[in-house]
Formats: structure tokens, C-alpha cells, sequence
């Protein structure tokens, strides 16, 4: 099936061929006639001539007899007509009519012309035959006196045959030369689209995004070239199109691996580009682009409006609330153009962790400088009223001096859970890991309270394996961890109650539960006791000494070691914390932590 550009060049080479053939049959067919009327015109003349001596004779004598014979001998022999006509018009013999039926001939053109001027050829209808003719007409002479016109003549019937036999002739070579120029015309011209249909479709092809198209036919003309010059630029786009991917994947692996939000919107208020972050942090869904449809917050569509108005950079700092957590998001717009595009382009910063983590530090300041006021106060009071006099008072001077030595214990314990906390959140400790019996740790913190718990009458039930159960981590760090939740597990359990500790191997953990019959912990403040300096009952914690940083530490060193701590309480029938910790079998990494509440 050929193109339209195909048929379009061939009908174009087949109008031209006809047109061609048929003005050249035209020109032939006209030089035909040219020369057959030139050879009948000569052949008159040259029979004419021949007649005249024979004419004067008859004419001279005057025999009409005679004249007749003349002419239809003539004409029998070349085919001819002849006519004798006296100078009066009279006609004298006729070879193809009989000359008494015949009028006077005078006024005939021909006859006329030859009387005047010698000769006269003449086309015209003769009335006589009722045939279209040419006429050749000579004067006869003798000694300069005209005797008579012999006239010689042939039909244009003869002359049309032997025209309508030439023009056939012409016609039919004609046709033949047409069809042999249309046979080879279609080779020439398929010859001729072929390698154009064939750059048309790989063009097609490069346009729809098949690179590998490429023109197969080898040329060594302009249409070779050509598509030699097509293929390099299939295999130049084709190599431009995979950088240009390479660098469009790489990119959209950077901005999607940002942590960091990008949105472009341009000046139709359409998105063009957004990375998942970005996306999330506005709400966006990924097949949406228009903005009108996208429930921004106002923040945000104003740092896009102020960039809009001032072509220039600017930010902001909103709040954005996503998967119900509140997020401080720091929105920096800028205006970029590219290419035919323009617009705004916003990244934005989750700022929600530094927030936090001012918050924490403004709380841990002022909660530090409280902690470490109180008992300043107090130690300053009691030395105060020493100073003033209560020192040489048997009966005070004793009992502030103590209350003084039990303030500085309490900073003492303060402080060293201080450095304590500070050690475990540094990110610089890089403590390796290193396998420790639980059992052992447990058994010496058991022994090392035994006398506390005697003084309370408190029962602690220890439930033991019998073999090592061994994790990976930091004994001191396991030790703190248990000595902090066994300790708060004496101070508020009243006296004459049980206490039970259980170590366990599940799977693949070790899991320890320390179980109190104390006053229990309120359910609203469950979520909030593993925060520093968080207290329940702020004067029973002072009383018993604590400084509020206990739990945190042990949250802390439990996810440090790739475990978890978790609590179940009722108030006023007990507490149960539960540690699970990887036991020594399953490599673990201890990870540097990462600052808590």
C-alpha cells in the first residue's frame, strides 16, 4: 500500500506524461498535414505542368472529343481529376462529369486567379461533386494568348484518410509510449518514495519515543545521506534521552530520599513536581496537580502569594497538622524559570524535633535549676540559723547539721543521675557491647537491698532460671537499669507487702517483670513517667529521695541495648514494669541514642 506522497508524485509524472505525449502527437498530427497538403499541392502542380502541352493542342484545335479522351486517360492513370475550361468559362472536358451538365466555371476562384495571375490553387466545396477539394488551375499560352485553364484537382477525402491512417498510427505509439513511461514510472517513482516513506515512519517512530527506530536501505545519493544523517540523530537522541533519564532518575532519587519537602507550582497554580515528603507534609495526593483542589495550609499560600508579589525569596515558620501530630514546618518559597515554565518552588523543613528539642532543653533547665535550688535553699537555711546562734544549741545544732547532710545527698544523687543521664544520651560513648548474666546482675542488687527491705518488712520473691541467661549490652548499664526499678519498687510499696522479680527466656529475649503491690500509678499519668524529672507525687518522691530521673535513665539505656520497657499499673494494687531485652545468641548493636523526653 503506497502513500499519498506516492500517488501525489505519480499522478504528478502521469499528467506530465500524457500532457507530453498528447502535445507531441498534436505537433505530429499537424506536421502530417502540413506536409501532405504540401505533397498534394505538388503533385497538382507537377500533373498541371505536365497537361499544358497536351491542353494547347486540344485547345488549338478546338476538338472536344479529343480534350475529354486527354483528361479521363489522366485521370485514370493519377487518379486525379482534370478539367479543361475555355477562357469564357465554358468548360471544354471534365474527367469526372459530364461538361455539358456542367456551368460556366468562370467565377470560380481558382479559374479567376490562373486568368490573372497565371496559376491558382484554391480550397473549397465544389457544387459540382459535393465534396470539399483542392483546386490547381494553370493558364495555357500560345505566343502569349490565352487558349484556355487546365485545372487539376483532389478530394480532402483522400487527404483525411491518409490523415485519420497517420493519426492512428500516432495514437496508438503514443499509448504504447505512455504505458511503457507509466510501467517504468512506477518503478522510478517507488524507487524514489520508498526511502522517504521509510524516513517518514522512523521519524514517527523517533517522535513517539521508540529511539531504537532506525532506516535499513543503503543509498549512496542525497536520500542515503539523508537517512545515514536520521540514523546518527536517532542514535544522538536516543543517547540524550537516556542521560536526560539518568539525570531525571537520579534527581527524583535525591529529592525523594530528602527528608526535606520540594513543591513546584507554576503561575496556573498547577503542581509540577512534588517529592513524597512534600506531598505529605501538604496533603497532597499524588495524581493531583491543581492547587485550587488541594486544601493547603494558609501558611503556606501566603509564602507562595508574598514570592508571587515580590519575586523574591521568603519563609515562614506554620504549624501543619498531619496524622494527628501537630508539625512545626519551616516553608521557604523561591521563584525559579525553566525552559517556558515559571512559577514558585517551596521546600520545606520539619522543624518539629528542634522545637522539641528547645522545649526540652528550656524544661530541663528551669526543672534542673529547680531541683538544684531546693536543697541549696535548705542547706542555706540550716547553715544560716547555725551561724546565728542554733550551733552552740545542744538541742538543733545536731539535727540541722543532719537535715543539711541529707540535702547534700540528695544533690549528690541528683548530680550523679545528672551525669549519669548526660553519659548514656551522649552520642559520642561508643561502649561495645559485651555478653552479661542477667541473673548475676539481679542476684547483686537483691543482696545489695536486702537490709532496706528488711527495714520495711517488705517479701521480694525472686523467680531465677537455673542456667545463664545471658544478653548483649553493658552490665553497669543493666545494673543501673535494675537497681532503678527495684528501687522504685521499695520506696512505694508500703511496708509488710510483696515484691517479685521474674527473668524469663521467650524466643529469642530475655524478659525481666518487676512486680510491686504498691500505690500504683494514676492511668493518665502512665504515658508520662519515663520523662525527666516527672513525678506522680511530687512530695512523696522528694520524701523518698528521688530525683525524678530514674525511669528515664532506664528507658534510655533499654533502647540503647535494642530492648524495651514497658508498665502496667493500678492504683493501689500495684505496678508491673517489664524489660525485654535480645538475649546473647542473636547479634545486636548498640545504638547511640538519640535524645528523650
Amino acid at each position: 500500500m503506497h502513500s499519498r506522497f506516492f500517488w501525489r508524485l505519480y499522478v504528478t509524472y502521469f499528467s506530465l506524461v500524457v500532457i507530453t505525449a498528447g502535445a507531441i502527437g498534436f505537433l505530429t498530427d499537424r506536421q502530417f498535414e502540413r506536409a501532405l497538403n504540401l505533397r498534394v499541392e505538388g503533385e497538382l502542380l507537377k500533373e498541371g505542368a505536365a497537361l499544358v502541352p497536351g491542353s494547347r493542342s486540344v485547345l488549338l484545335e478546338g476538338d472536344r472529343a479529343r480534350a475529354q479522351s486527354m483528361v479521363e486517360e489522366v485521370s485514370r492513370s493519377t487518379g486525379t481529376r482534370v478539367t479543361i475550361v475555355l477562357p469564357d468559362g465554358s468548360v471544354l472536358a471534365d474527367s469526372s462529369e459530364d461538361p455539358a451538365r456542367m456551368g460556366n466555371h468562370g467565377d470560380r476562384p481558382e479559374i479567376r486567379r490562373a486568368l490573372a495571375e497565371g496559376t491558382g490553387m484554391v480550397r473549397r466545396f465544389s457544387e459540382t461533386t459535393q465534396t470539399d477539394r483542392v483546386y490547381f488551375a494553370t493558364l495555357v499560352r500560345d505566343n502569349g494568348t490565352p487558349l484556355g485553364v487546365v485545372r487539376t484537382s483532389e478530394t480532402l477525402a483522400n487527404i483525411g484518410a491518409q490523415r485519420a491512417a497517420m493519426r492512428s498510427q500516432v495514437i496508438r505509439g503514443a499509448g504504447i509510449g505512455v504505458l511503457l513511461a507509466l510501467g517504468i514510472g512506477l518503478f522510478v517513482v517507488g524507487r524514489f518514495t520508498a526511502p522517504i516513506e521509510k524516513m517518514t515512519e522512523v521519524s514517527e517512530s523517533l517522535r513517539r519515543g521508540e529511539y531504537d527506530a532506525r532506516v535499513r536501505f543503503k543509498r549512496t545519493d542525497e536520500l542515503g545521506r539523508l537517512g545515514a544523517n536520521l540514523n546518527q540523530l536517532g542514535r544522538e537522541l536516543s543517547d540524550r534521552i537516556s542521560g536526560l533519564g539518568r539525570q531525571q532518575a537520579q534527581l527524583r532519587a535525591f529529592l525523594g530520599a530528602m527528608q526535606e519537602g520540594v513543591v513546584a507550582i507554576d503561575v496556573r497554580d498547577r503542581v509540577v513536581f512534588s517529592n513524597a515528603m512534600g506531598r505529605r507534609m501538604l496533603h497532597l495526593d499524588p495524581g493531583e496537580h491543581d492547587l485550587a483542589l488541594v486544601q493547603m495550609p494558609g501558611g503556606v499560600l501566603d509564602v507562595l502569594a508574598e514570592v508571587r508579589e515580590s519575586g523574591t525569596r521568603t519563609h515562614s515558620e506554620i504549624t501543619q497538622t498531619i496524622d494527628d501530630e501537630d508539625i512545626v514546618l519551616d516553608v521557604r518559597g523561591a521563584p525559579f524559570e525553566a525552559a517556558e515554565e515559571s512559577g514558585v518552588v517551596l521546600v520545606l523543613y520539619d522543624i518539629t524535633s528542634v522545637r522539641r528539642l528547645e522545649r526540652v532543653r528550656t524544661d530541663f533547665v528551669a526543672n534542673v535549676s529547680h531541683e538544684l535550688k531546693t536543697p541549696l535553699t535548705s542547706i542555706r537555711g540550716y547553715i544560716e540559723t547555725l551561724l546565728d546562734g542554733a550551733i552552740h544549741d545542744d538541742e538543733y545544732n545536731v539535727r540541722f547539721l543532719e537535715k543539711s547532710h541529707a540535702q547534700v545527698n540528695r544533690l549528690t544523687t541528683l548530680v550523679s543521675d545528672l551525669l549519669s543521664l548526660a553519659r548514656i544520651e551522649s552520642t559520642a560513648l561508643t561502649s561495645e557491647p559485651e555478653p552479661v548474666d542477667l541473673r548475676e546482675i539481679i542476684t547483686e542488687s537483691v543482696t545489695y537491698r536486702r537490709d532496706h527491705l528488711l527495714a520495711k518488712q517488705l517479701e521480694l520473691e525472686v523467680d531465677l532460671p537455673d542456667e545463664p541467661l545471658l544478653t548483649e549490652g553493658e552490665a553497669e548499664g543493666m545494673r543501673q537499669i535494675i537497681d532503678n526499678l527495684l528501687d522504685n519498687a521499695i520506696n512505694y510499696t508500703p511496708a509488710e507487702r510483696e515484691i517479685s522479680i521474674r527473668l524469663t527466656a521467650e524466643n529469642y529475649d530475655a524478659v525481666l517483670r518487676i512486680e510491686d503491690t504498691g500505690i500504683g500509678i494514676p492511668e493518665e499519668a502512665l504515658g508520662r513517667i519515663f520523662e525527666r524529672f516527672y513525678r506522680v507525687d511530687k512530695g512523696r518522691s522528694r520524701e523518698v529521695g528521688g530525683t525524678g530521673l530514674g525511669l528515664s535513665i532506664v528507658r534510655n539505656l533499654v533502647q540503647r541495648m535494642q530492648g524495651t520497657v514497658s508498665v502496667e499499673s493500678e492504683v493501689g494494687v500495684g505496678t508491673t514494669f517489664t524489660v525485654i531485652l535480645p538475649r546473647a545468641d542473636e547479634p545486636v548493636v548498640i545504638s547511640e541514642s538519640e535524645p528523650l523526653d
